[in-house]
């Protein structure tokens, strides 16, 4: 399945109906992710004690998006780094993910009126691939729900939810 970013200005005139700041992203096609740069998101796993932190700055003079989180409360300390871009090949807007355990993948975003759905190739330490996938629902400037799967048998198998709000101030890890 191939999820490919369309039209990225149509998206952007939709977030910018939200609110959503340009915060500096000089890469068109990155505009349906505007909303996130230069703001920390947190979250509670639902059903979880566990938190979610992402950080989005602009890099490069806007031309990549850099989302780095770290999830508190787990058993064992985890985190990850996503550098979002476009692929000018492939016409997609395009992410490469860096684990804390040492896991990659690489994947693709698309875009749908306050949708980003996000299809991921997942290589663990051990070598072993996992096919995910995940929907970002903007329910507002300051508030996104997300939901993650994994493809197992030919069947999605939900990982985790998450409802993300905009922290303000300094006091979150970038």
């Amino acid at each position: 399945m191939s999820l490919l970013l369309s039209n990225g200005v149509a998206a952007a005139l939709v977030f910018s109906a939200i609110g959503a700041p340009a915060q500096g992203l000089a890469e068109r096609h990155l505009a349906p992710m505007a909303f996130l740069a230069g703001s920390c998101w947190q979250g509670t796993f639902a059903g979880r004690s566990e938190t979610d932190t992402h950080c989005f700055d602009a890099m490069f003079g806007g031309r990549f998006l850099r989302d780095r989180h770290a999830v508190a409360g787990a058993a064992a300390p985890y985190a990850g780094e996503n550098v979002y871009r476009w692929d000018p090949r492939a016409q997609t807007l395009a992410y490469d993910y860096f684990a804390s355990d040492g896991g990659h993948s690489e994947g693709t975003v698309a875009a749908d009126g306050r949708t980003l759905r996000f299809s991921d190739n997942y290589v663990g330490v051990d070598g072993k691939p996992m096919v995910l996938r995940s929907v970002w629902t903007i329910e507002n400037s300051n508030e996104f729900s997300a939901k993650a799967e994994r493809l197992d048998g030919g069947k999605w198998l939900e990982m985790w939810t998450i409802r993300f709000t905009r922290k303000s101030g300094d006091d979150q890890p970038r």
